[in-house]
């Protein structure tokens, strides 16, 4: 098990954010959700960088972006 983390989705709402992370939970996969208003470039960069990111295991990455592309299909049809 990995034991370090990536970034597999950056968004620009917290709406996403939210249903995003209670999809991938609902999934059994580890999630953080890290917003930019947390880091020491609150407020800096939002504008070009979005509101923040989400961030999963490395070794569950492929597993998380393909919930991901398949929640955002049905969502978007």
């Amino acid at each position: 098990m990995s034991r370090k983390w990536v970034v597999i989705h950056e968004f620009f709402n917290i709406l996403e954010a939210q249903r995003l992370e209670a999809v991938l939970r609902e999934n059994n996969l580890p999630v953080n959700v890290i917003f930019r208003e947390d880091s020491a470039f609150a407020g800096v960069f939002k504008p070009a960088l979005g509101e923040g990111v989400i961030m999963v295991r490395e070794d569950c990455a492929e597993e998380a972006r393909k919930v991901i592309e398949d929640f955002n299909k049905e969502a978007n049809p």
